[in-house]
């Protein structure tokens, strides 16, 4: 049937509201006015975490690279003190690294993580299980002990970068381990403490040694002292 014509309207959909856009697949213009707004806000949330997340990568490299200069220069102090070789294995860390890898090689340690950390300081409460651990790893000499010294050597790099120069606030975990361990100094067999030491540090950055040379040090002065009582 022929479509009629009226006031000079041509047939087919040629209405204000069809011309408009209603059966097109482009947004109106005002919703594209809408849109961007929204648009704009996530992409700020999105830069502003990036650039975050950025700076506090940066920051605990920072840190990292910070602590190990430290470890090394008190390190290098202490071994011209007690006159050792250059070549000696308590230049730097290798005699921590020395002792942890002794401690897995026996399967006295099962694996670098927290779990097995734990369970180590509660195999080495037994004086018959350190006798038994030392004499594995024939360790304990008096150059040692000398040497090897407590805690304080760590966490002295700890509370410089912590408490002297402020890279981290108090609710990074650095800032915690350095508040364990200055009262794990005052108490070096108090377990509940060492249980606190291990939990706060995250599982990615306890794959890094640097934060388990406390540790490391703890277990070599569990081993090789006596409880005083």
């Amino acid at each position: 049937m022929a479509c009629p014509r009226t006031l000079g309207k041509s047939c087919g959909f040629s209405s204000g509201k069809y011309r408009s856009g209603m059966f097109r697949n482009e947004p109106m213009p005002q919703l594209i006015h809408q849109a961007l707004p929204t648009i704009l806000k996530k992409a700020l949330v999105i830069l502003i975490i990036f650039v975050c997340s950025c700076k506090s990568a940066q920051e605990n490299i920072a840190f990292d690279q910070k602590l190990d200069l430290c470890y090394r220069a008190k390190a290098e102090q202490r071994n011209r003190f007690m006159a050792v070789p250059a070549d000696s294995l308590f230049i730097y860390g290798n005699f921590l690294s020395g002792i942890e890898n002794g401690l897995l090689l026996s399967r006295t340690l099962n694996k670098i993580d927290k779990k097995s950390y734990k369970e180590l300081f509660s195999k080495i409460k037994t004086e018959d299980a350190k006798k038994t651990i030392v004499q594995d790893l024939k360790i304990g000499s008096e150059q040692e002990k000398r040497t090897i010294d407590t805690i304080y050597l760590d966490l002295g790099c700890f509370s410089a970068l912590v408490q002297l120069e402020k890279l981290v606030d108090e609710n990074d975990f650095r800032y915690k381990m350095n508040k364990i361990g200055e009262k794990l100094l005052m108490d070096t067999y108090n377990y509940e403490l060492i249980d606190q030491l291990i939990d706060v540090i995250p599982d990615k950055e306890f794959q890094k040694i640097e934060y388990r040379r406390m540790l490391l040090r703890l277990i070599y002065n569990h081993l090789t002292t006596e409880k005083i009582q």
